[in-house]
């Protein structure tokens, strides 16, 4: 029971519980240019986090996807917060921004009897469920069809009674529409499913009152994806997936997530990345090629940490980058801040070294011991990266989006 607790753990944010009890916040001190709130009507009472942006050649404006979090019904009994996915846009390269709707909102219910892998943590009936939806990945996608351009994937997972069942009942989700805005209403399809999946989370009634109906279209473990040469796509057999990033160019779209695996009584959590080569059919598991394992726990204890978590992919010019926020075992200061590391060989996956070590070519660096980290950069955005950061002096508003006016080399 005890691993399974623990990978819950891994994608929520259960820290924030805590975070109302006060105290002062120590602010970066890392040499830094002072960062600046977004702000903006429509957020959610406790905050906002998690951004994603890209760009829209045809209107000239960024578009964010972001998670906005609010009290669940259930808040005074289980201590559920609601996440749920919310679009904005800005018309200035990102100095200011206006919500746009809501994409994904956040789902309370009583849902059971419910299974688990684990039959310690079946769920019996009348227990006080919380689908939620966060960390979004937003992309204008010129290749595809105009009723497929833009395109949106997030994690949608079920938390119950007070613990997060996404091993069990979670999924990597998405929207395709014509416009930001069609999203708004599009369906919402089941992508990736991953090891250990209940089939009882495929009922839109009940037991489950799942917020999209059937099974995923790719079961990672089960289908056969193509693969990168020298690449075994065994690795995929016991992944439970979480924290989407994904990016388009010229080529198709490529797409890095966080691989949670069971190991014993331990967790491994590793940074994977696949492409999609045009014309792309994302529901296709024989369109998508496995490019393999870009960072692991191994690379991530060479700098003092557990895994790498919220990774995003972006470009600046002919350059990639992959940007990432590195784990601790500090529950509440479990994300520590942005690290970003430069592709040498995009197409295969392969981050610049030196000597062996991948090389930090920008590094932002939230409050100290506060979890802090997810950030988000697009090249047309001149107010730097965008980064995400735990307050626990500001309540009731705890979660906080930041423009750091530093941007990628």
């Amino acid at each position: 029971m005890d691993s399974f607790r623990y990978v819950a753990l891994l994608v929520t944010f259960s820290w924030a519980l805590t975070a109302c009890g006060g105290g002062t916040s120590q602010l970066p001190d890392n040499n830094s240019p002072i960062a600046t709130e977004v702000t903006f009507s429509g957020a959610g009472t406790i905050g906002i986090f998690d951004p994603s942006v890209t760009y829209d050649p045809i209107s000239q404006r960024l578009w964010m996807s972001y998670s906005y979090v609010k009290p669940s019904v259930y808040f005074n009994t289980d201590k559920h917060l609601g996440v749920g996915i919310r679009l904005a846009w800005s018309g200035n390269a990102g100095s200011s921004w206006t919500d746009a709707g809501l994409v994904s909102a956040f789902s309370d219910r009583e849902v059971g009897p419910l299974p688990s892998v684990n039959i310690a943590l079946n769920l019996p009936a009348n227990s006080h469920g919380t689908w939620q939806s966060e960390t979004s990945s937003l992309v204008y996608d010129i290749n595809a069809p105009v009723s497929e351009r833009w395109k949106m994937i997030w994690h949608q997972y079920l938390k119950a009674n007070g613990t997060s069942y996404f091993v069990d009942y979670g999924w990597i989700a998405m929207k395709i529409a014509a416009s930001p805005a069609e999203l708004i209403n599009a369906p919402t399809i089941k992508l990736f499913g991953g090891k250990h999946i209940q089939n009882a989370g495929q009922e839109t009634a009940a037991p489950a009152f799942s917020p999209a109906a059937g099974p995923a279209q790719i079961a990672l473990n089960v289908d056969v994806v193509n693969a990168k040469i020298g690449v075994n796509t065994n690795e995929l057999d016991m992944c439970v997936w979480a924290e989407p990033g994904l990016l388009s160019d010229s080529s198709g779209l490529h797409l890095v997530l966080n691989c949670q695996y069971l190991n014993g009584a331990s967790v491994d959590a590793y940074v994977v990345m696949f492409s999609c080569n045009n014309p792309c059919d994302m529901t296709k598991a024989n369109h998508w090629v496995y490019k393999g394992r870009v960072l692991t726990p191994g690379h991530a204890g060479t700098i003092g940490y557990r895994n790498y978590s919220a990774a995003e992919l972006s470009k600046k010019a002919d350059t990639y980058y992959l940007m990432v926020t590195p784990v601790s075992d500090v529950a509440e200061a479990a994300y520590d801040g942005c690290r970003v590391y430069q592709f040498d060989n995009f197409n295969n996956a392969n981050l610049l070294q030196n000597n062996g070590t991948f090389i930090e070519v920008l590094r932002y660096d939230g409050i100290t011991d506060v979890h802090n980290g997810a950030c988000s950069s697009h090249e047309n955005m001149t107010v730097g990266i965008l980064h995400s950061q735990l307050r626990r002096d500001t309540p009731p508003q705890l979660f906080h989006m930041l423009q750091t006016h530093i941007g990628l080399p």
